[in-house]
């Protein structure tokens, strides 16, 4: 520490997880011995190992990885690895969700609305432009088990989608969040579904952490130890802890990380420096690499509104037109631009609480020299209020850094300005390709197509009813699959729909789209098609047209699945006199021809027999038609 040679030492990882049990008394702990744990008293703190010359606080970074054999530690370096090396772009990288305990712990009758507080105070310290899923276990209603699933599924869908870091303030212990269950190691994990969008996991809570103990493993644990899913790193408590204690120490750690753009270690390490509570801030640990970066995106706020850097009003049924540049970023590629409402603020009894507002809009935008520009149009959903923003977001490949351009505030308006609909949004539907045709024959299981546009935009809020809905077999319950549809790149008018449907059974369904313009105006769309089960490679309905053919024409069909495909011409005598070679796609297919042969000259009035063979992988097939010249 005093003596190294330069580079100075800078911090320490502990490679092995350990017990307070060294002595392996209790006859299991020996596979959990690998690094031993430093206590004093009943005081278990790696930053122990980091005291130099102080008692108080730790001199170094400090992290472990509370692995036991070869096959953890590779676990979580790979993740380590994809997370740094090859980081997965996208908004996720500026959200987080954070959860609130409720009023009561168990059967305990004291009523403890300072989660609530606490949990609102840390929010406060992010820049308005993040992306925040605040959930107050106060507003859920328990089940018969005196749990609360609900949140718990919206906090474990907010993962699922990405978040850069997950917070929870509340109650604790070894093995879940919350004597309510908000999210449970033993049965939750598996829910888990969050490949290459692995957040930072932090529990202002007591003993979620408590990686030391012979007899299991702890949440945080578990969370790190997950290949490329769960979390990339964890930071809470070894053993009880006081609340206030416990979330001033995140509250400092938020602001060195995220504020200051620290690494993970010096942010913990400059928050235990900057604590009033030592004796507390020992219990919490770093189960993870402390060299690790947290980052949000790089933010300017270099973006005019309708000409203005200032000042914007959006009102409904207004279109707007924004430009902007990223900075440091000179490139060209797509950014992604959105717009979002305003929040709400309101009361969970005597204490104010606020919720940001939900998107509005979404696209694609062009990016030259690191400029863009582009629009959207306000919907009739936009609510009255003056926090709303606009923002957009890109990613640099070659650097691995994203940037993020803001504008905040915005004031919002749910008066309308005078603007003419000429109609519903049109709809046109497609199975599998754009070749699909109302009727035809796809795979049982298939992607629905849905082609939207409309010159008022398209309703993507999901707010009061107004998702685009999808409707399988006349089902009484549509699905909402707002979330499926983006707009085409550099348009606010079109865009297309792409869903995967569940597996069918066997035989004739129809499908219904239905979706609303900005105005609120609905349209329905409908086709039907027939679901077939295939493990083989099959060709069907194989069809020459126009049949006879006097110069041009196309080959269409439907393959079973993607294929190569070699397509011959052959007179009725068996010689080949035209060949084409390409690649099939799953469901309907049309190949363009022409009366020609190899050599382009005209094939003669005849009788010929059109034969595909398709190749996938160790399966093949082949199909004959027959194809008349006449001229």
């Amino acid at each position: 520490y005093k003596n190294f040679t330069a580079p100075q030492l800078q911090g320490v990882t502990l490679l092995g997880t350990g017990t307070i049990d060294w002595r392996n008394k209790s006859r299991i702990s020996t596979p959990k011995n690998k690094m031993m744990v430093y206590m004093q008293g009943a005081t278990s703190s790696d930053d122990y190992y980091v005291m130099m010359d102080s008692k108080d606080y730790p001199e170094l970074i400090i992290g472990r990885y509370p692995v036991r054999n070869t096959t953890e530690l590779n676990t979580m370096l790979s993740n380590y690895r994809d997370y740094v090396s090859d980081p997965t772009p996208g908004w996720w990288r500026n959200s987080m969700v954070f959860l609130a305990d409720d009023l009561y712990n168990g059967s305990d009758p004291v009523a403890e609305s300072y989660h609530t507080q606490q949990m609102e105070r840390a929010a406060n310290l992010m820049h308005k432009s993040v992306r925040i899923n605040k959930i107050f276990g106060w507003e859920y209603d328990y089940d018969e088990y005196q749990n609360k699933p609900g949140a718990r599924d919206d906090m474990i869908g907010s993962i699922n989608e990405g978040v850069l870091v997950w917070y929870y303030v509340g109650h604790g212990s070894y093995d879940s969040l919350g004597a309510e269950d908000y999210f449970n190691g033993a049965t939750d994990m598996v829910r888990l579904h969050n490949a290459d969008k692995l957040p930072l996991f932090i529990a202002a809570a007591c003993s979620v952490s408590n990686y030391d103990h012979w007899g299991y493993d702890s949440l945080g644990d578990k969370l790190v130890l997950q290949d490329n899913y769960g979390c990339i790193a964890s930071y809470a408590a070894t053993r009880r802890g006081g609340g206030e204690a416990n979330t001033r120490l995140v509250d400092l750690m938020f602001e060195e990380m995220i504020g200051k753009r620290h690494p993970l270690g010096i942010s913990i390490m400059a928050s235990k420096l900057r604590s009033n509570y030592n004796s507390n801030d020992l219990y919490f640990v770093l189960l993870g690499d402390p060299t690790l970066r947290i980052n949000t995106p790089i933010r300017d706020s270099l973006l005019t509104v309708d000409g203005s850097a200032t000042s914007a009003v959006l009102c409904s049924r207004q279109q707007s037109h924004v430009e902007g540049s990223f900075g440091p970023y000179t490139g060209n590629g797509t950014a992604s631009l959105r717009l979002f409402d305003s929040g709400r603020n309101y009361n969970l009894g005597s204490n104010p609480v606020s919720q940001q507002g939900n998107q509005l809009f979404k696209g694609d935008v062009s990016v030259n020299n690191g400029s863009y520009q582009g629009g959207f149009i306000v919907p009739d959903d936009v609510t009255n209020g003056n926090t709303g923003s606009v923002m957009c977001y890109i990613w640099d490949d070659t650097t691995k850094q994203d940037y993020l351009n803001y504008f905040y505030p915005v004031n919002t308006r749910d008066n309308a300005v005078a603007v003419e609909n000429d109609g519903p949004p049109k709809i046109e539907l497609f199975l599998g390709t754009m070749d699909f045709r109302d009727g035809d024959v796809v795979p049982a299981s298939t992607t629905l197509i849905a082609k939207i546009s409309d010159g008022n935009g398209i309703n993507v809020t999901g707010s009061s009813g107004h998702h685009i809905f999808l409707v399988i077999d006349d089902a009484a319950q549509p699905i909402p699959v707002t979330e499926y549809f983006n707009y085409n790149k550099d348009s606010f008018t079109d865009g297309i729909l792409r869903y995967p449907l569940p597996k069918l059974s066997e035989g004739p369904h129809t499908v219904q789209v239905i979706a609303f313009d900005n105005f609120n105006l609905p349209s329905v769309a409908n086709t039907h098609f027939v679901a077939k089960h295939s493990s083989e490679l099959s060709i069907q309905r194989l069809l020459p047209y126009p049949n006879p053919m006097e110069d041009d024409g196309y080959i269409t069909f439907i393959l079973s699945e993607e294929a190569s495909l070699d397509i011959g011409i052959y007179t009725v005598t068996g010689k080949r006199v035209k060949r084409i070679k390409t690649l099939g796609r799953e469901g309907f297919n049309q190949i363009p021809i022409d009366a020609r042969d190899n050599n382009g000259n005209r094939l003669a009035n005849n009788t010929y027999f059109i034969k595909i063979k398709a190749k996938a992988a160790s399966k093949s097939t082949e199909a004959t038609e027959r194809l008349v010249i006449y001229k």
